[in-house]
């Protein structure tokens, strides 16, 4: 597998990712530096794909930083099928029951590990799901799929709903499915949506307005592409479950 990163703390990517046993050895890490000029994390993931030889096969996993990973997954990576995108955390919204259902096994906190809580609301799972979108944290991908679809990241946004969009447009492209893989981890973000956030949605919006499907974002209550009918406050439930939890774990 090949781990493609954005870095500006190195200290934490050393940490996370060259020193972290649950890699294999013979994991190629990829690393670009925006600790001098911060260039879009779409551009620098693309110039990642647009380099690579595709002669030869690989998974790609485009990781955060601030993401650790606490498991070994190289035998993960080996029963999944090169035709899907994966992710860790993702979003999936019913429109028969208008709630959105979240679910990844991932423990959230601040940088520095404190107030741990758990991400995913709903019941455990222990196979890849469906979902509509996922969270940009990690994003797994094969060469075999990038290759055969010419798959590449929007590059008009900049560090915010990138995942999502690759997401909507290998459905509406390609009708290529997403799926979350339960994988144990552990994300030092709580991924709090900022104002480029919401710029980043109403571009999205814009792009995919009445396509045929409904897309859930993953922070946030945003839909993005066929309206839907009633309401948008469809995080109710998942909020005071996500109050719960953390109180439970703090």
């Amino acid at each position: 597998m090949i781990v493609i990163s954005v870095v500006r703390n190195k200290s934490m990517y050393e940490d996370f990712f060259e020193k972290n046993s649950n890699y294999t050895p013979d994991t190629k890490f990829i690393c670009y530096d925006n600790s001098t000029e911060n260039i879009s994390i779409p551009v620098r993931y693309n110039t990642f794909l647009n380099s690579y030889d595709y002669s030869k096969e690989d998974w790609f996993l485009f990781i955060h930083e601030d993401w650790q990973l606490l498991q070994k997954i190289n035998k993960k990576l080996k029963k999944l099928d090169k035709y899907f995108i994966y992710g860790v955390s993702g979003s999936f919204y019913n429109n028969k029951d208008e709630i959105r259902y979240l679910y990844g096994h991932i423990i959230q906190s601040n940088k520095d590990g404190s107030k741990k809580i758990r991400y995913g609301l709903h019941i455990p799972f222990n196979r890849p799901l469906i979902v509509d979108t996922i969270d940009c944290q990690c994003i797994i991908v094969h060469s075999t799929l990038v290759k055969k679809y010419n798959l590449r990241f929007d590059d008009k946004l900049m560090f915010d709903l990138y995942s999502e969009e690759l997401s909507m447009n290998a459905k509406e492209s390609y009708n290529i499915e997403t799926k979350v893989v339960p994988i144990k981890c552990h994300h030092y973000s709580y991924g709090n949506p900022t104002q480029s956030y919401y710029e980043s949605i109403k571009y999205l919006e814009e792009k995919y307005k009445n396509k045929k499907h409904t897309y859930a974002t993953t922070c946030s209550d945003n839909l993005i592409g066929k309206p839907v009918k009633g309401t948008r406050n469809l995080d109710t439930l998942q909020r005071l479950k996500r109050k719960l939890n953390k109180i439970i774990n703090s």
